[in-house]
């Protein structure tokens, strides 16, 4: 795990990833803000585009908040629609970090803590 605080570390001095940091904490700031399904879809939308946007760092910043919003979203009593939109989310950053930091990185993903 100190490898990879090391690279997160090291990609902090570059200001493209500290956009992305602050992009990714703009949109995990819209799920604060939501009373319904559709606006958990609407968040999920947003962070999906900014994922997407920055999938040359295979280091995902603020990886526990954002596997907390994914636990949240696939809760069973939330429609289909929002689920669909959590596991897009989570496709989206499993490819990102490739197979190796998936392994190492698996864990905060399936715990949802």
């Amino acid at each position: 795990m100190t490898t990879i605080i090391m690279e997160e570390y090291e990609l902090m001095k570059e200001s493209k990833y500290r956009m992305y940091v602050a992009a990714v904490d703009k949109a995990l700031k819209n799920f604060e803000y939501t009373s319904e399904w559709a606006d958990l879809i609407s968040a999920l939308g947003k962070l999906n585009k900014v994922l997407s946007t920055y999938l040359k760092y295979p280091v995902i910043p603020r990886r526990i908040k954002i596997s907390k919003r994914l636990a949240q979203c696939m809760h069973p009593a939330l429609p289909s629609g929002v689920h669909l939109k959590a596991l897009e989310t989570y496709d989206i950053i499993f490819r990102t970090m490739g197979t190796s930091r998936l392994a190492q990185e698996l864990f905060i993903y399936s715990a949802g803590k």
